[in-house]
């Protein structure tokens, strides 16, 4: 499951996004049940997989949205997280290496 963040005053450049991201763990076993939940050649029953992919959304993505909701907190998260995949025009932006 891809999502990614936007910044308003920054040019797309022909991309959709300007942070790309994937829910994912950093627990092993977690990041390993998370791939097989999107894998829809996957036969798991639809309830099941429905109930453990909202489990993880929870967990991992709705905090992250809750706590980012401008420019300078994604910024914060980026340098924080230390996020391998900033694009260099958006690096630029905020000023970072």
């Amino acid at each position: 499951m891809n999502y990614g963040y936007n910044i308003n005053s920054v040019p797309l450049d022909g991309t959709s996004m300007h942070i790309y991201m994937r829910l994912a763990s950093v627990q092993k076993e977690e990041n390993k049940r998370i791939i097989e939940l999107l894998d829809f050649e996957n036969n798991l029953i639809d309830e099941i997989r429905k109930k453990e992919l909202e489990f993880f959304i929870l967990k991992y993505l709705i905090d992250q949205f809750k706590n980012i909701n401008s420019e300078n907190e994604l910024k914060e998260y980026l340098v924080i997280n230390n996020v391998p995949t900033v694009p260099l025009i958006v690096k630029k932006h905020f000023s970072i290496a």
